[in-house]
């Protein structure tokens, strides 16, 4: 699933002054969309920060990026291109959304077929068609939008953290001599926010900063 989304927002747009939080309302916006699906709640579908879409913490599913073009003319819309990929039901060159859900089918219907046949072996989920997806997000996406507009970043932010992958994580911090620090969270403009070990609170925009996950360590770009 690759789509392009343009999105014109008013010069006084809450999210104009935020810019940088799209990638990750989109990245919410698509794990939502697979996650609050009937039966679908404990399929481990996470956000990876800032902008990538992961299976537990281990193999990357999709991705964000998003393009910021400016008016000359200051009372004009500026427009944010959002490009977003995710593979849905491709078996490589690692896994898909669907091979999540085959996964998530074979366990849960080992199990409960093992431990009680009148269960009928548990419910088989059936796979997403990109068609499907791709509705499921973009609905996700307006809802997000709207609800940050309004209300900011505490509308949201119950939700993204309930998906978020680094809750509490105690990381490497390559910057900084490889110092431990334990991640906070994000602030308003969606860059992380980490604790070292004095107590000193960094903010790590991630246009200078990645998150090497396998490592357990944010690395400089």
């Amino acid at each position: 699933m690759m789509f392009s989304c343009p999105l014109a927002l008013r010069p006084r747009s809450h999210l104009l002054a935020h810019l940088s939080l799209l990638q990750h309302i989109v990245a919410l916006s698509v794990v939502t969309a697979i996650r609050t699906a009937p039966g679908y709640e404990e399929l481990p579908v996470c956000i990876k920060w800032p902008n990538d879409i992961y299976y537990q913490n281990r193999v990357k599913l999709g991705g964000v990026l998003v393009s910021v073009f400016s008016a000359s003319d200051p009372t004009s819309p500026t427009t944010a291109v959002i490009g977003c990929g995710v593979n849905v039901s491709n078996k490589y060159p690692t896994m898909s959304v669907n091979d999540c859900i085959q996964l998530h089918n074979n366990t849960t219907h080992s199990s409960s077929s093992t431990s009680s046949s009148s269960r009928g072996g548990g419910i088989i989920l059936p796979p997403f068609t990109v068609e499907a997806l791709l509705a499921l997000s973009l609905n996700r996406l307006e809802r997000y939008l709207s609800l940050y507009e309004h209300s900011g970043m505490s509308a949201i932010e119950t939700d993204y953290y309930h998906y978020w992958l680094h809750k509490d994580a105690v990381v490497q911090l390559g910057s900084h001599a490889n110092e431990e620090v334990t991640v906070r969270g994000i602030d308003q403009f969606g860059y992380l926010r980490v604790v070292t070990q004095t107590g000193e609170e960094l903010n790590l925009r991630p246009d200078g900063n990645s998150f090497d996950i396998m490592n357990n360590l944010i690395v400089m770009k």
